[in-house]
């Protein structure tokens, strides 16, 4: 199956919600232009970003009410052999979506279920996009959005049951990983540019990106599901049009641009060294371990996050007794002989493994 980042391919799999909520992000999208930087030296933290997200706690409501609407209006379908909803109904829905977001009006919702719904939803994703007071982004946040899409799981917006424990088909999941990833990166692409967020929690030099960890993840994924004509080190070899379909790319060509006056290997070692493996389903393997020792695990991270009482309860029992550790290493190790200690790699930047400073 073609997993490019086709968007024609990809909103034909989507549901009514779903496609609601794409368009959504993209009327969001044009907030950035609308609501253009201040000026005056700031070296983080433009203080346009408070208006930016006041106009998100404004707008949320109608957002969502109008992606719970238009998905009680076109129902469940689950049944992977019924095909896609009808191309027009999503894209009306997409245009839904994008109107909601695109103007000022006073939520009213008669429903009282539907009205605590959209409360709930609308504080996951208040978090999904920085923070107003501090005017940082980090993978806290990216998280957040991914909870969001959690959230609206629960309310069947992918196209399932959730009550009968019905669940999406996979062709629905990629669709909706790709397609709102791309949306939403878009956006907090621009944010972190526009508004100059400063980056929460990163470990510079010794992490793997300062703001994003989970669409590295979601890219090496899709990276791995086209088998073997693709491999970790054709990051330094990407195509424009590849840049443009496949979300670890998209992820790497975004570094580049950031800090394109010094070499990549000095700006990102722990990407560049992940380059040396052999397979996109190791580097996805060792990208999930990272999320879970470096997001999941931390306190400083999870306790900025909301529970809500209907579709995001703190209500769990931990899975773990021992809590996970992060590597302690970069991948560095990779380009050293273990018998002889000589450099085996043949990527440019090879150096000796090397401790990061904040690993115990």
């Amino acid at each position: 199956e073609n997993t490019a980042n086709d968007d024609n391919v990809l909103v034909a799999a989507l549901s009514p919600g779903l496609a609601a909520w794409l368009g959504a992000l993209e009327g969001i999208k044009s907030w950035l232009t609308e609501i253009p930087p201040q000026v005056g030296e700031v070296r983080f933290g433009n203080p346009a970003f408070k208006r930016w997200h006041e106009r998100l706690v404004k707008r949320a409501p109608l957002i969502f009410q109008t992606i719970l609407s238009v998905t009680k209006e076109h129902g469940s379908q689950t049944d992977a052999d019924a095909g896609d909803y009808d191309l027009e109904i999503l894209m009306a829905c997409r245009n839904q979506g994008k109107e909601a977001a695109s103007r000022d009006a006073e939520f009213q919702e008669d429903d009282a279920t539907t009205k605590a719904l959209v409360h709930e939803l609308c504080a996951y994703i208040h978090d999904a996009f920085g923070h107003p007071i501090r005017l940082d982004y980090g993978t806290g946040h990216e998280s957040s959005f991914q909870i969001t899409l959690y959230a609206l799981f629960q309310c069947n917006v992918f196209g399932n049951d959730y009550s009968n424990a019905q669940a999406p088909t996979k062709r629905r999941l990629k669709a909706t990983t790709l397609s709102l990833y791309k949306a939403y990166l878009d956006i907090t692409r621009g944010l972190q540019k526009d508004y100059r967020l400063e980056p929460a929690g990163s470990h510079g030099v010794w992490g793997l990106d300062d703001y994003y960890c989970l669409s590295f993840f979601f890219g090496a994924q899709q990276l791995a599901a086209i088998g073997d004509s693709s491999k970790p080190s054709d990051i330094y070899q990407k195509s424009e049009e590849e840049t443009k379909q496949y979300l670890y790319y998209s992820c790497i060509a975004f570094i580049q641009e950031l800090k394109s006056k010094a070499p990549f290997y000095e700006t990102s070692p722990m990407l560049h060294d992940i380059s040396a493996l052999h397979s996109w389903s190791k580097v996805a393997a060792g990208l999930w371990k990272l999320y879970q020792g470096e997001v999941l695990a931390k306190l400083p991270v999870v306790q900025h996050w909301v529970f809500g009482p209907r579709l995001f309860p703190a209500t769990w029992t931990p899975s773990q007794l021992h809590q996970p550790t992060a590597p302690t290493q970069t991948f560095r190790p990779l380009y050293i002989n273990r018998v002889s200690g000589a450099g085996a790699g043949s990527a440019p930047g090879a150096m000796p493994p090397t401790k990061a400073p904040w690993a115990k």
